[in-house]
């Protein structure tokens, strides 16, 4: 994980539309900002997003990449956020979106229950709007992904994943 500033400031006023997401997608797969493209520039108030997401995800496929997004109501609190995601996730870097200081949606990079790159500075002050959600996106390998090294059979076998619990996990009963 490499963290970044964003190259472009959010000001749609002036027909700038912040690049804070491609700047966390580079920072997550340690590439320069540039080098992503700027999905969502234009995307007044959420209008264009659906187009803006599509052309992201056909991005990552091409790079056999998918996202993969957790919802959090909003009404959880974003320290909440932070600690499920770092437990859940742990070790993992993950887009987190939400409101910035500014009152306009932002992304930034969390691990381990932390805030570890923010493109602009601005924080995360409250859940996205206007669906009222924290979303927390981790980039995941796609369906087509082909290692580019066997996993050692401890791990996994053609078509099994295996899955060794953790030792002082308390699972319940049933």
């Amino acid at each position: 994980m490499t963290p970044h500033k964003q190259l472009i400031k959010h000001d749609p006023e002036n027909g700038r539309f912040g690049d804070c997401y491609r700047t966390c997608v580079a920072a997550i797969l340690n590439m320069q900002p540039e080098d992503v493209p700027h999905f969502f520039d234009g995307c007044p108030d959420n209008e264009q997003a659906p187009a803006a997401g599509e052309a992201s995800r056909a991005w990552l496929a091409e790079r056999q990449l998918v996202e993969i997004n957790i919802a959090y109501d909003g009404s959880v609190g974003l320290d909440v956020v932070l600690a499920t995601t770092g437990h859940h996730c742990f070790g993992a870097p993950m887009i987190l979106t939400g409101q910035s200081r500014l009152g306009v949606n932002h992304c930034v990079v969390i691990m381990d229950g932390k805030i570890v790159c923010d493109p602009s500075g601005n924080g995360i002050t409250g859940p996205a709007q206007p669906d009222g959600y924290y979303w927390a996106t981790g980039l995941g390998v796609g369906p087509d992904w082909v290692p580019r090294r066997p996993c050692p059979p401890s791990v996994s076998s053609p078509g099994i994943a295996r899955v060794v619990p953790y030792e002082g996990a308390d699972y319940g009963e049933g």
